[in-house]
Parts: structure tokens; sequence; C-alpha cells
């Protein structure tokens, strides 16, 4: 059967260009995506670089035992001091600074015996006026830098240079415990020889050997990853889903073409068994040829997609590309999995083909709704419908990712059902047709329903994803920027321009500004919370005074927002106080991803729509002790009445710029914050679209193609009847308009569900603001509509070119 595959194959292979570009263009993004992990994850996983020197180190962990950057109580210091086997332990206090142009973690000079490269010139910080950097900041010993830490700007004197580029500056211990807030990022120890590591000695801690000391680095580029890791995540399951549902289409639509060719064979013989190794040796020779031009094409193209990545933002700046066969091998084996996957429907239908049907000869196409299309369609329709009231349980962060689910599943059940509800949609239209051209092509179209199917699906998939996705995305953006412009009353934004945030010499200055009546610092952070039976939730916090009410609209549903001036307080949302039990008076239990577990007692519960997607708001002395945050990253300055708004922002802009950070009117930095997060979606969102368009391509110029030989004869007759190559072509247009009307109809009726869904899961976030981008809609639906033009009309082409006389099969 496998010979029997090739010749097939090489006869039919205009058919099957389509199928082996998808399944080529698939492997090559699955590559490409490995690849880059794969080097991304290398460079994290080197060896230890800041405890090289150490032999254990304790670092904090999250509720699932994972390691975080949440630190260690100072008193462990003390008892792993103490244990059995260990020499000494040292704790490792972290904060940032900016100097020399750039930033570095500020540590104990205490620590730095532990990292790999030692003193090249001068010596160790012996006041606290002194700082030791490396080599790669080009300072010499005896250089005078400004810094600025979190205390604010000082002028320290380089002491000494170390070997290397870790952007590490080390000062005397008591000046970062300063700095640090008495936070313990991690405790580096020494042990006895051949003494083990302790355990169990801290709780919420684990101990670090080997290589795994690693972890206890903070990972700069961590944001970066999970942007990088996510838009290819997405953009590979994007590739390998289409990549699918194109190899499942054409040999679908093969199989059909086939029927007669299937019948015979089994009348001379052939067992339905052999009949579906055939159809799926064909499919296995497609994608084995995919396989290798496709793994060749993404190991090309993977370095010019990195460095794209990094200079979009979406990638550490020294990430590397190199030929890694593990992951070379595995996007080569999703390209045969995804040939076989595709291709199991249409082997199991081609098996069924009786052999009688060789007698048969029908242009109508027959039961093109099979069982497995009924029931895909069914339990894609019941999971989207499923998805709906967990959507409107969560927060406009985790709903959002179930409205996406909606969206493809309810794409996704559409396109099985293209065959029942593109005629019933195109009922209408066709009614109104007086022309014979026009009667013609819509009833072409109701004949051909494979046809229409393979060519409506894809169409409906790419205009409703691009639809409904930016549709929702953008009312999700537009409604939390209404709402933010509706909450802050304070008439100027200081924003912290780096790590360091707005230290402390800069808040006092705020306050002193003329006109200037009050000064709220705040700080984004995130915070796991005990969900119960759900597992532990990740939620937004936001770190506060108990005057933020001088600065924000936040109406009380109970409380008073005066005790955020307490330790260990906390104001939280009505859906987090409804959720948790969480009244006035009660403790809430949260983790903040920075720091240990704390137990504030709830003083107020804030609306919802007033607390910006915050689940709680923790009070700044919970977060300078517990919590160990030192700095804000925003300020909301309040202005007196009668003050001059122009002046007051002229002061504070010049006093923000001297401390290292921005200033700007309340309106525009939102409207830039606004534009900034709406930039990242529109790009994630356009590469999947571009995706998605890319393979619609594809799939309608396969199924064009491979209905040549059938309309090559259909076309002739017509001619033979009297038809012009003019009525022809507009008969083909007809034909293409129509199905792409219905395709863009059933895709607006998708976008107009999810935006439904969207503005039920913003209920109660403040006014509701539709938006939808037409501008990339109506490119897509463009897009589709040529693309589908050009195929439909280029395999007709030679028919429409030759006198009806002298085509072929006419004698």
């Amino acid at each position: 059967m496998i010979g029997l595959a090739a010749r097939t194959l090489a006869a039919r292979w205009a058919g099957f260009t389509g199928t082996a570009l998808a399944l080529v263009l698939g492997v090559a993004l699955v590559t490409t995506t490995l690849l880059c992990l794969f080097a991304t994850l290398d460079r994290r996983h080197g060896p230890p670089a800041w405890f090289a020197g150490a032999d254990a180190v304790v670092i904090g962990t999250d509720a699932s035992g994972s390691v975080t950057t949440a630190g260690v109580p100072a008193t462990a210091v003390t008892r792993l001091a103490g244990a059995e086997g260990v020499l000494s332990a040292v704790p490792d206090r972290r904060a940032p600074v900016e100097a020399a142009g750039r930033t570095w973690t500020a540590r104990p000079w205490s620590t730095a015996r532990f990292q790999t490269g030692g003193l090249v010139a001068g010596g160790a910080p012996d006041s606290g006026d002194e700082i030791v950097l490396p080599a790669s900041a080009g300072a010499a010993p005896g250089s005078v830098l400004r810094v600025h830490t979190v205390d604010g700007p000082r002028v320290l004197t380089v002491s000494g240079v170390l070997e290397g580029s870790l952007p590490v500056a080390y000062v005397r211990d008591d000046v970062v415990t300063g700095w640090a807030g008495g936070r313990v990022d991690a405790v580096a120890l020494r042990l006895a020889p051949g003494a083990p590591a302790p355990a169990g000695l801290v709780a919420d801690a684990r101990v670090l050997t080997g290589p795994d000391r690693v972890d206890a680095e903070p990972d700069p580029d961590a944001v970066r990853r999970m942007l990088e890791v996510t838009l290819l995540g997405n953009a590979a399951a994007v590739a390998t889903l289409a990549a699918t549902f194109v190899v499942a289409g054409t040999f679908s639509y093969s199989v059909a073409q086939r029927r007669r060719e299937l019948a015979l064979l089994r009348m001379s013989g052939a067992t339905p068994r052999q009949i579906r190794r055939m159809v799926r040796a064909e499919a296995m020779l497609v994608g084995l040829v995919a396989a290798c031009l496709g793994t060749a094409l993404g190991r090309l193209g993977a370095p010019p997609v990195a460095a794209w990545l990094v200079d979009a933002g979406f990638a550490p700046p020294d990430l590397t590309i190199r030929t890694e066969w593990a992951p070379i091998a595995a996007a080569g084996l999703v390209g045969l999995g995804t040939a076989w996957l595709g291709v199991t429907a249409a082997a199991r239908r081609a098996g069924a083909v009786r052999p009688l049907e060789a007698l048969r000869d029908a242009v109508v196409d027959r039961r093109v709704m099979g069982r497995g299309r009924w029931v895909g369609a069914a339990l894609l329709g019941a999971t989207a419908i499923g998805v709906v009231p967990l959507a409107l349980g969560e927060t406009t962060g985790v709903a959002s990712a179930y409205v996406l689910l909606v969206t493809i599943t309810t794409l996704l059940a559409l396109a099985l059902l293209t065959p029942v509800l593109v005629p019933l949609l195109l009922a209408p239209v066709t009614t109104l047709t007086s022309s014979g051209v026009g009667l013609i092509g819509s009833a072409n179209v109701r004949a051909g329903l494979r046809r229409t199917a393979s060519t409506a699906a894809p169409v409906l998939i790419t205009v409703g994803l691009a639809a409904a996705t930016l549709a929702s995305t953008a009312t999700l953006s537009a409604t939390a920027a209404a709402a933010e412009r509706d909450r802050v009353t304070a008439e100027i934004v200081v924003s912290a321009a780096g790590p360091v945030g707005l230290d402390r010499e800069l808040l006092a200055g705020l306050a002193g500004v003329p006109g200037v009546a009050a000064v709220e610092p705040t700080a984004g952070a995130s915070a796991s919370v005990d969900a119960g039976s759900s597992g532990v939730r990740q939620v937004a916090v936001t770190y506060a005074s108990g005057g933020i009410g001088t600065a924000m609209r936040l109406p009380l549903v109970a409380g008073s927002l005066a005790g955020l001036d307490r330790p260990d307080s906390a104001a939280v949302s009505e859906a987090t106080a409804r959720d948790h039990g969480w009244q006035v008076g009660a403790i809430a239990h949260l983790r903040p991803a920075e720091g240990a577990a704390v137990r504030p007692t709830v003083v107020a519960v804030v609306a919802d729509h007033a607390m910006g997607g915050s689940a709680a708001l923790l009070s700044w002395p919970t977060a300078g002790g517990t919590a160990g945050r030192t700095s804000p990253d925003t300020a909301y300055v309040a202005l007196a009445p009668g003050a001059d708004p122009a002046a007051a922002l002229r002061a504070v802009g010049a006093l923000a710029a001297a401390h290292g950070a921005t200033a700007g009117a309340t309106g525009d930095v939102l409207a830039d914050r606004t534009a900034g997060d709406e930039e990242i979606d529109r790009l994630a969102v356009l590469s999947v679209i571009g995706l998605t368009i890319t393979y619609t391509a594809i799939s309608i110029a396969t199924t064009f193609v491979m209905s040549t030989a059938a309309r090559r004869r259909e076309l002739t007759a017509l001619r033979l009847t009297g038809a012009t190559p003019r009525q022809l072509t507009t008969m083909i247009v007809v034909e293409v308009g129509l199905v792409v009307l219905a395709a863009v109809a059933l895709a607006g009726l998708t976008t107009a569900v999810v935006l439904a869904l969207t503005a039920a899961v913003l209920a109660g976030s403040g006014p509701l603001v539709l938006s939808v981008p037409w501008g990339p809609v109506a490119l897509a639906c463009t897009g589709c509509l040529l693309i589908a033009l050009v195929a439909g009309l280029a395999p007709a082409a030679d028919a429409l070119r030759r006198p009806p006389l002298h085509a072929p099969g006419v004698r």
C-alpha cells in the first residue's frame, strides 16, 4: 500500500501541495519555538554565579513548595547558624540601585565571597559611602558615582572592582540592610566536610544544593521570558491546530473526490483495512517530507525570530540560538503526529466506501454532515456553554482566558456546521438573485457543499478570531481605562522609571511642593490566596495608606480606609469579601509574591469597580515589615483648591526628574499606560491572526486546486451551451462572494456572543465601553475575500482561456 500511496501522491501532487505547505509551516514554527525556548531555559539553568562558593542556599517558597522571591524570616539566620554541620550562615539582602547608567542589585559585602570571581582592584567597602562594582561597570577604584537608592540619590566612592559582569553591587552590610527594610532574601550556608544540608528548620523555605542553587538568584528577565513563552506557545499551538485542520480538510475532500476510484479498488479485492492504510500512508509520506523541510526551515528561521523577539521586548537581550537536536526531533514528530491525527477521520471514511459506489456518478454532494461533525459540534457547543458560568464567576483577568476559550470553541463548532448553516444563511440572498449567472453560482454553492464548507470554515475561523478577540480585548482595555480615569481624582501622577521605585526623599519633597495637598504612594504586586477546593489563586494587590481616598474615588461598602494607616490591615474588594467571607474585622490570609505570608485585619470593603482589578489594598506598614516592600512605584499628587495645575506640574516634574522619575497630568499618564498595554496585546493577537490568515490561504487554495478537474468539465459544458468567459468569471465571483459573506455573517454572530459575554464579565466594573477595531477586522475580511477570489479564479483560468472544443475530455 505504501507504493500505491506514493504513486497516488505523484499523480495528484497539486492537490496535496497545500497540505505539505501547511505541515511545513507548522513544523517550522514549532521548531523555531522549541529552539527559542531551549535557548532561554539553557540560559536560566546554567551554573550558579551568585552562590558558586556556598554549599547550600535557603530560599523562600510559595504554598505549593515552588521557589519564589518571598524571602525567609530574619530569625531563621540564627536558627540555621546553630544547626549541626553548619559552619556559617550568611544572610543575603537585596535592594535595587541605579549607577553608571545601569540598574544593579545591591548586596551585603559579606556575601561577595560566594560569587564567581574576586577583587581585581581596590578593596572592601569599609564605610557607608563606598561601593564595589564589577569590571563591566567601567569604574576604577576611587571613582565617585551618583547612585540612586530607595533612600534617595547618594554620592558613593568605588572602593573596589570585581572580576566579571554580574549585575551586582556590594556595599557594607548595615547599609543594604536599611535599603532592604530588614528583609532577608536568602541564606548562604557553609557546611562542614561531609555534613548534609539542614532540612525542615525553616517553614515555607527550601534548601538548594548543587546546580539548583541558581534558583536562588533573581531572574531579571522573568517577565520577558513569560511573554516569550506565551507568544511562541500560542503561535505554535495555532499553527499545529490549523495544520491539523488543513490536513483533515484536504484528505476529507480527496476521499470525497475519489470515491469511485476507492470503490473500484474495493471491487478489485482491496479490503477496508487496506484502503485505510493507503490513505494513512499518503498522509504520512506528506508528513515525512514536511517534517524534513519544516525542521530545516525552522532552524534557519530561528535566529531572525529570536532577534525580533528581543527587539520587541518579548525575550531576554542575550537570547542566542544553538542547534539542539532534541527540539528539532520533537518538532519533526509533531509534524508526523499532526498528519496522522488529521487523516484519521478521512481514512475511516475511505475504508467505509462500498464497491457498488463505483457505478454511481453524482455532482451534488450527499451526506456531507456525518455523525462525527454532529458529535464534534455538539461537544464544542456544550463546552462553550459550560464555560460561560465559570467566566462570570471570576475576576476580569481570569475571565478573559475563559472568554478566549468560548471564542475558539464557538468558532470550531460553527466551522463543523458550515455545510448546514451556509445554505440557510444564503437562502434569502439567493432568492433575490435574478440573473442567470447569479442563479447558477448560488446553485453551485448549494450543490458543492464540501467545497463550500472547505472554503467557508477557514474564513469563518480567521475573521471570527480576529473580530471576536480584538473586540473583546479592546472592550476590556477601554472599559478598564474609563474606570481608571473615573477612579483617580488626583491631578498629577508620578511614576518610577526603574526598579528602585520612588525614593523616600522624593516623596518627602513632593509633599512640600507649593499647591500640593496630598501625596499618596502606591505599589502594585501579586499575592496568593487560599481558594479552598480550587487550590491557591493568584490575585493582584496594591499597597496604599489610609489617605488613598484623597487621590482616588473609592466608594465603601463597609468600614473605613483610615484603618490602612495601621500595621497588618487591609481593605478588600466586594467580590473578594464575598468569595472568602472576609467582612470588616475578619483576618485575611495572603502571601505576597515578594514577601512572607501576612494576616491583616480587614478594615474596609470597597466596591469592585473602584479597585482597578486589585483584590485587596494592603497597608504600607505591612508592606515595609512582613512583606519586605520598601518603595512605591507610583505616587498620586492631589492639589489644593485654587492651586495652579500648570505650575504645580512643572515643580513636581522637575523634582521627579532629579530623582529618576517621571511626572505628568493624570489623563496623559493613564492614556500612555493604556496605549502600552494595548500595544502588547495587539502584537500578540496580530501574530496569531497573521498565522490564521496564512493557513486560510493554504486551505482555500488547496480546496480549489483539488476541484480543478471537476470544475474544468463543468465550465467546459457551460461554454458549450453558450456561456462566455466573462459570464463564467462572474459566476465564480458570485460563488466566492456568497461563501465569504456567509462566513463573515457567522463570524459576526460569534463576535456578538463574545462581546455579550465580555459585557457580562465587566458588569459592575464601571461604565461599559464597547470597542470594535473595525480597521483590522475589515482588513481580515478583505484579505480572506481576495484569497478566495484568487484561489477560485486561478485554477479555472485554463478552462476559461481554451476554446471549449479544445478542452480536455471533449473529444
